[in-house]
């Protein structure tokens, strides 16, 4: 699992549509990004004002690589709520997947 999440530099409003992006140029180390991406995500944190039950109904639609990166469709969320998206990569070398993990804030 990967270390501490690090925390997307912006917030989203729950009206809004748009994507993520997980860089994993610093990790490939002679590798690339191959096969099928995935994106799990949860509700991050105990002091959450509000609570969603349903979190990965944030995910819209199916993670894609673009070179060295990979990106997440998302919508809506709950108003108060943290999300905790977990990012696992497939590389060119079956020995090697990379995750990483991400918070994002919807206000």
């Amino acid at each position: 699992m990967p270390n501490t999440p690090i925390i997307f530099d912006s917030i989203k409003y729950p009206g809004e549509k748009r994507t993520v992006t997980f860089d994993f140029a610093a990790m490939l180390a002679g590798t690339t990004l191959a096969g099928t991406p995935t994106v799990a995500v949860s509700v991050w944190g105990s002091n959450n004002a509000a609570a969603d039950a349903t979190p990965a109904n944030v995910l819209n639609g199916a993670a894609s690589i673009a070179g060295s990166t990979i990106v997440q469709p998302i919508q809506g969320g709950v108003k108060d709520v943290d999300y905790l998206f977990t990012c696992t990569a497939p590389t060119s070398s079956a020995a090697r997947i990379l995750q990483k993990q991400a918070v994002l804030s919807v206000r």
